[in-house]
């Protein structure tokens, strides 16, 4: 566990603009985790595969990567400051009913006191959480307080409904989708290194590519 300011965010430089830093960042990183098997060649391999990653279209498995309890803790870092958990969140009308059972309180008031009106992926008008920077269910330690009974959208995190299907989301002060794209670099250029290292999450993350080669 850590607390956010110990590292850098590096989830900011998935802005458009920021590309370039995002690039040189990952290169870094994946040369960092291949250590003494760097030359010249291996970090033209790493720079290409990195601008294929960021540059191309998101890989179909990246939705599975990132819900799978095998290869979660990969890239989730466990921040002690929870930044996945600000931010805006969209509830569903299930979710206000939880919430209404859970705080023990009315639909009317579980509206007025904990959710307002916002937009969603799409720009349609939706609810949303009304105190998320933090999230007011969040206790003194960060952990949320009505997680089984947590929205659909936190449940979902890192991926989220774009206008083409499930995609990932990028919040500016977590890591989860840096490291994905780190990891999965580093398994492609050092594959046999990837699979000593980490021999379940390199197993599972075969599996889930070859349910979208069959």
């Amino acid at each position: 566990m850590r607390h956010l300011t110990d590292s850098q965010s590096y989830g900011v430089l998935f802005h458009r603009e920021r590309r370039d830093e995002l690039k040189d960042a990952l290169i870094e990183h994946v040369a960092a985790l291949g250590g003494n098997q760097i030359d010249t060649i291996t970090r033209t391999h790493i720079q290409k595969t990195v601008e294929m990653l960021v540059d191309g279209p998101q890989p179909e498995y990246f939705i599975d990567y990132a819900q799978d309890e095998h290869i979660y803790p990969l890239y989730c870092e466990g921040c002690i400051s929870a930044p996945c958990c600000s931010g805006p969140i969209t509830l569903l009308f299930e979710d206000i009913q939880k919430l209404t059972k859970v705080l023990g309180i009315s639909r009317k008031k579980c509206l007025k006191d904990h959710v307002k009106r916002g937009h969603d992926e799409f720009g349609l008008p939706s609810y949303e959480l009304k105190n998320t920077y933090p999230c007011e269910f969040l206790d003194k330690d960060a952990r949320c307080t009505i997680y089984d009974n947590r929205p659909w959208a936190c449940q979902m995190y890192p991926v989220r409904l774009g206008q083409g299907g499930p995609v990932l989301f990028v919040n500016d002060y977590c890591n989860f989708v840096f490291n994905l794209f780190k990891y999965e670099c580093y398994a492609r250029v050092f594959e046999e290194d990837f699979k000593i290292r980490f021999p379940h999450q390199h197993a599972r993350m075969v599996e889930l590519q070859m349910r979208y080669l069959s």
